[in-house]
């Protein structure tokens, strides 16, 4: 007799013969150009490995299988896995001889596939269909918003730049509101912004680490799950709790400010402890974009959440609900991630936005010439071994250009915002990322994005 626990399921198997059972599937796409995060993406080619389980009675000698698919956006380059011997009540993946898959560029960012598994081993012949997901989905509500955290694979994914707006510096310096405990303040915005289908031309700042859109009085501290009814409406929490500003160091923990550079509305609460837990200080900030610098398919404005360090405390909610608190995306509650979020570390960003995912797409950047109209960009010395200058010349009109460096499997390594408007631009990159690490040598596209075009230089890092 052999018997197996799986997910509290005790399965008993009395013969005198193998019986295998399907346990997990897993993606390789470090191979063919893949962007290595472990999901078979749009348009990407990858190993696909399954892992078994023996149940049965006798050990598996000698087990082969195929796999086959009936499905628009799979194809199987490769559909033949070899396992060999399984001894009894053991697991094996056909890591030596993985299947090859290959998924459509329309296909859509968590559609489903089916895949059928059969496997042999002399007289013994079983079938299995196990699903697989196409690309790695974002947190979402349904489609409305989508959430994406920094250094995903997608082009919507944000980079983290941290904007102070408080008193350690001079040069943006934000209104403060001289909070205590549980204390709102409704302000004007300097622009109009939709959130989930409203216009809104204010915003309720919280002390307890949240805003709202239009006026409001609440103060709510007690953190629930999102949505809920409990909390105020079109609430965007960037760290919900009983948090408490005002302390002897720090007279104004929370500031706001217009940044009209940028086409965008900050909010910042810096150093600011929680109520029971005075020495947990945390930083973190809210960008509200500008839909009309930053258009979006529905036209609704996207919001930015920064944390200049990772949380103090698990007992918090970060997430975005609209007005009839029936519709949003929680990102975290209570100690527990969206499944497919990523943790929150210091440094990171979160970007709301009515974006569906998009990979990033190097070889279709590639397709663009690095001069085009009024529009240059080069860099020098190419190859190089410690520093690049980046040269480039964008128009006058696009305030918002940014420059964005990728590796070869499209992952966002740099970006560089707030680009200068001169007859001659240049920058440095030293062949850092954005979290100051040294990138391994090898080649890199360097893309100037603006509203009117984009071009894209190769470099290429030496050790």
């Amino acid at each position: 007799m052999a018997k197996v626990f799986a997910d509290d399921i005790v399965i008993n198997y009395t013969g005198t013969a193998p019986y295998t059972i399907y346990m997990s599937s897993k993606i390789y796409d470090n191979t063919f150009r893949g962007n290595n995060n472990g999901y078979l993406d749009p348009g990407e080619t990858a190993n696909m490995t399954v892992t078994l389980k023996n149940i049965g009675g006798v050990a598996f000698t000698n087990l082969s299988s195929t796999i086959s698919e009936s499905d628009p956006y799979i194809s199987i380059n490769d559909n033949s896995g070899y396992y060999g011997s399984i001894p009894i009540n053991t697991t094996k993946e056909n890591t030596t001889d993985p299947y090859t898959l290959y998924a459509s560029p329309s296909a859509p960012v968590g559609y489903m596939a089916t895949i059928r598994q059969i496997v042999v081993d002399g007289s013994y012949r079983d079938t299995f269909d196990f699903p697989l997901m196409i690309g790695r989905p974002m947190p979402t509500d349904t489609g409305y918003y989508y959430a994406y955290f920094c250094h995903g694979p997608y082009t919507e994914c944000p980079v983290y730049s941290w904007y102070a707006i408080d008193t350690t510096q001079t040069q943006y310096v934000g209104t403060p509101l001289d909070f205590g405990d549980d204390q709102t303040a409704t302000v004007d915005l300097p622009f109009t912004f939709k959130y989930y289908g409203v216009d809104y031309t204010q915003v309720s700042i919280c002390s307890n680490g949240w805003v709202a859109m239009g006026a409001t009085t609440a103060i709510d501290y007690y953190n629930y799950g999102i949505p809920n009814i409990y909390g105020p409406a079109a609430m965007v929490a960037a760290l919900w709790d009983d948090l408490y500003p005002g302390t002897v160091d720090e007279p104004a923990c929370l500031y706001y400010y217009s940044d009209a550079a940028n086409h965008r509305f900050v909010v910042e609460w810096f150093k600011v402890p929680h109520i029971s837990y005075p020495t947990t200080q945390e930083t973190f900030e809210i960008f509200l974009l500008d839909p009309a610098y930053y258009p979006t398919p529905t036209g609704d404005g996207e919001i930015i959440i920064q944390y200049k360090n990772a949380m103090k405390e698990t007992d918090n909610t970060i997430g975005i609900e609209n007005s009839a608190q029936t519709v949003g995306v929680q990102y975290f509650y209570e100690g527990t991630y969206h499944p497919w979020a990523v943790a929150i570390t210091d440094t990171h960003a979160i970007k709301f936005t009515p974006k569906p995912p998009t990979l990033i797409n190097v070889d279709e950047a590639l397709s663009r010439d690095a001069a085009t109209g009024n529009y240059r960009l080069t860099a020098a010395p190419n190859p190089f071994c410690k520093r690049v200058t980046i040269h480039y010349t964008i128009s006058t009109k696009d305030q918002n250009a940014q420059l964005r460096i990728f590796d070869v499997a499209g992952r966002l390594v740099k970006q560089f915002n707030h680009l200068t408007i001169q007859p001659i631009n240049q920058l440095v990159w030293d062949g850092s990322d954005d979290m100051g690490r040294r990138v391994p040598a090898g080649v890199y596209f360097v893309r100037l994005e603006s509203e009117n075009d984009q071009l894209v230089e190769k470099v290429i890092l030496l050790k």
